[in-house]
C-alpha cells in the first residue's frame, strides 16, 4: 500500500474498533458486569465452607477484635454461613427474577465485609488509612462490587421486564421494592447508584494508581515479577501507576469516560499476566482456592466490566 492511501486506512482501521467496541459495550457491558459479580461472589463464597479462603485470617482476627460476636458465634459456623451467603448471593444474579433479591442480600454481606478496616486496621493497612495491605484493598474493592450490585438491580428492574412481575413471592416483592421510581429507600439509592459506581471506581483507580507511584502498590510488583526480566521494573512500575491515575481521572467526568473504557482494557491484560504466567501466585493447593493476590486481581474483572457499564454510549434495556 502507498504512503498516501496509509493515513485513510489507519483511520478506517480505527474507525472500525472504535465502530465494534462501541457496540461490544452496548451489547454486552452489563452482562459483564452482572457474570462477573455472579462468579466471584460464587466462587470466592463456595470455598469459605470448605477452607479453601485466603479470607480466613482475615475473618478470624475480625471476630477476635469482636468479643460479643466472637462470643455468640463459633468461627466455624460464622465463616461457613459468610461463604453460603455469597454462594447464594451470586446464584441469585443468574437469574433475572431473583437479581433483586440477591442484591438485597448482597447488601447485608457488603456492610459486614468493610468491618475489618475499623477494627483490625493493623490487618488492613501497613499505615492507616492512606497505605492499605493487600486484604485491605481487597476490601476496599468491595465498595465497586456494592455500587457494580445496585446498577445492576436497577437495570433489570421495572413492570413489563419481567415474566412474572406482579405474581406474589418474595422475589416479585423485592422486585417492586427496587423499582428504580419507587418512591422508597432502595429506589432512590438505585437513581444514585450510577454515581455511586463511578465513585467507587476512581476512588480505587486514583489510590491504586497513587500507591504504584509512591512504591508501596503490590499489584504492580506482581505484574513486574511475572514478565521480568522482559521489562525493567524502573519502567514498568511507572508506566501502570500512570495508567491507573489516567483511568482514574477519566472517569471523573463523562465525556472522558469512553477514554477510560479503552485504557481499562489495557489494565485487564496487565492484570492477567499473573494470572496467567504465574498461577502460583495467585492459586493455592487446587485451582479454586485463590490467595488474596489471586482475589485481588480477579475483582479487577467486576471493576473492568463496571467501566465498560458507565461507557456505554446508549441504555439498552437488557
Amino acid at each position: 500500500m502507498s504512503t498516501v492511501n496509509q493515513p485513510g486506512w489507519i483511520r478506517r482501521t480505527v474507525l472500525s474498533i472504535d465502530d465494534r467496541f462501541e457496540t461490544f459495550k452496548d451489547r454486552y457491558a452489563l452482562g459483564c458486569l452482572r457474570y462477573s459479580l455472579a462468579m466471584v461472589f460464587f466462587w470466592f463464597g463456595i470455598i469459605k465452607p470448605l477452607g479453601m479462603t485466603p479470607a480466613t485470617m482475615l475473618v478470624r482476627e475480625t471476630l477476635s477484635a469482636t468479643p460479643l460476636l466472637r462470643a455468640a458465634v463459633p468461627f466455624s459456623i460464622f465463616i461457613s454461613v459468610l461463604g453460603w451467603w455469597e454462594a447464594v448471593v451470586g446464584l441469585g444474579l443468574l437469574s433475572r427474577r431473583t437479581i433483586h433479591l440477591a442484591v438485597g442480600c448482597m447488601m447485608v454481606q457488603m456492610a459486614a465485609t468493610f468491618v475489618p478496616l475499623l477494627v483490625v486496621p493493623e490487618v488492613t493497612f501497613h499505615s492507616a488509612p492512606l497505605v492499605p495491605t493487600t486484604p485491605g484493598f481487597y476490601v476496599i474493592k468491595n465498595f465497586v462490587l456494592l455500587s457494580g450490585g445496585l446498577v445492576v438491580a436497577s437495570s433489570y428492574g421495572g413492570p413489563g421486564r419481567q415474566q412474572g412481575w406482579n405474581r406474589p413471592g418474595l422475589a416479585a416483592y423485592a422486585r417492586r421494592a427496587w423499582e428504580v421510581t419507587a418512591p422508597t429507600p432502595l429506589g432512590r439509592l438505585q437513581r444514585t447508584s450510577p454515581r455511586l459506581l463511578r465513585a467507587g471506581l476512581c476512588l480505587v483507580f486514583l489510590w491504586a494508581g497513587m500507591l504504584t507511584l509512591s512504591g508501596t502498590g503490590e499489584m504492580a510488583g506482581w505484574i513486574v515479577t511475572t514478565v521480568h526480566p522482559l521489562a525493567a521494573p524502573a519502567v514498568l512500575i511507572p508506566l501502570i501507576g500512570v495508567l491507573e491515575l489516567s483511568i482514574g481521572l477519566c472517569l471523573l467526568a463523562e465525556r472522558t469516560t469512553a477514554t477510560a473504557a479503552y485504557l481499562v482494557v489495557v489494565y485487564l491484560l496487565l492484570s492477567l499476566l499473573p494470572l496467567l504466567l504465574r498461577p502460583s501466585l495467585v492459586s493455592n493447593s487446587t485451582p479454586i482456592a485463590v490467595s488474596f493476590e489471586g482475589a485481588y486481581l480477579i475483582k479487577d474483572w467486576v471493576l473492568v466490566s463496571a467501566v465498560l457499564v458507565l461507557a456505554r454510549p446508549r441504555g439498552r434495556p437488557p
